[in-house]
């Protein structure tokens, strides 16, 4: 199993800053594995479209895994994910 680490949290909620993209990847970590989603900034919901905020987010969170060998799986919601 692939782990995330809290520095990739850190640098891949920068990448989503720099893309201008209004949301942030959390994680919680436990004995039996790692859960992450993203979560798209409440503000920015009442300006943008919640799903093409999403959809950008998933991009640029996509990309940044890709980029380290750890392609992610997204969950049918869309939010939640794991590494491949």
């Amino acid at each position: 199993m692939k782990v995330v680490n809290i520095l990739e949290i850190a640098d891949v909620n920068e990448a989503l800053l720099n893309a201008g993209v209004p949301a942030r990847v959390r994680l919680r970590d436990a004995c039996g594995g790692q859960s992450l989603w993203i979560e798209v900034s409440r503000e920015a919901v009442a300006e943008k479209d919640d799903a093409a905020v999403l959809a950008a987010a998933r991009e640029v969170v996509s990309s940044y895994f890709a980029g380290r060998a750890k392609p992610v799986a997204f969950d049918e919601d869309g939010k939640s994910f794991r590494l491949a």
